[in-house]
């Protein structure tokens, strides 16, 4: 899914399309980072789509509270869902405050109106709908980033292939000598060849191999090739 049709628009179409009980846009099928999506009836990807929504904004709303030094709380009843929005609107936090507003509008077991919620903290209905779209926006960017590092490790794992299979758990001491063929496979006036030398079985494949896997993963390149001489 191109990250840019993940807009405003298609989050507030999908969010309109739970309120009125109708089919989510087909495109989340494509959405690369949660291929769980692809082939799904409509009523089973709007019912997938919500959970792993519900999911993400719930992990958000837990991070932020817990930067506010909060323990994240699940309540089930309205009394509790209630409590703790007010927990969240108590620590003069723009980010926890927007977070909680589209959390409780939209994914709280025991979801809010906005009269409630208006009720529930002091801030008005302006000062609670301008939470609740910066939530909106701030949901919107962390799908862009999933989406965008999921294109970055499709396009590495394509790239890769052709290499052959680690034999390492992990490389130990070569971070100078990866740093030095990165900057030489990336130079502007790069070398038409460079080659690694060094007595059998002392891990010039290994080297070699943890080198492209970080050049293609750090660097935009067409392809690789993968030649053995």
């Amino acid at each position: 899914m191109d990250v840019e049709a993940i807009t405003l628009v298609l989050l507030q179409q999908t969010l309109d399309a739970w309120e009125r009980d109708a089919p989510v846009p087909a495109v989340w099928q494509s959405f690369v980072a949660w291929p769980q999506l692809r082939g799904l009836s409509a009523a089973a990807l709007k019912i997938r789509l919500f959970d792993l929504w519900q999911e993400l904004v719930q992990h958000n709303l837990h991070e932020k509270r817990l930067a506010e030094g909060m323990t994240p709380v699940s309540p089930t009843t309205r009394a509790g869902v209630v409590a703790a929005l007010v927990q969240d609107f108590g620590h003069s936090s723009d980010i926890l405050e927007a977070w909680s507003a589209f959390y409780h509008r939209h994914f709280s077991p025991v979801r809010l109106s906005i009269t409630e919620m208006e009720t529930a903290v002091p801030q008005s209905r302006r000062n609670l709908d301008r939470r609740y779209k910066a939530g909106l926006a701030a949901f919107l960017a962390s799908l862009q980033r999933q989406e965008l590092a999921a294109h970055g490790r499709a396009q590495t794992a394509r790239l890769c292939c052709h290499l052959p299979p680690p034999d390492y758990a992990y490389l130990f001491g070569v971070e100078p000598l990866l740093r030095q063929l990165l900057a030489w496979a990336t130079a502007p006036t790069g070398l038409p060849f460079f080659s690694l030398e060094g007595l059998g079985g002392i891990g010039k494949t290994s080297v070699a191999r943890a080198a492209v896997y970080q050049i293609v993963a750090q660097t935009a390149w067409a392809d690789v090739l993968w030649v053995s001489a």
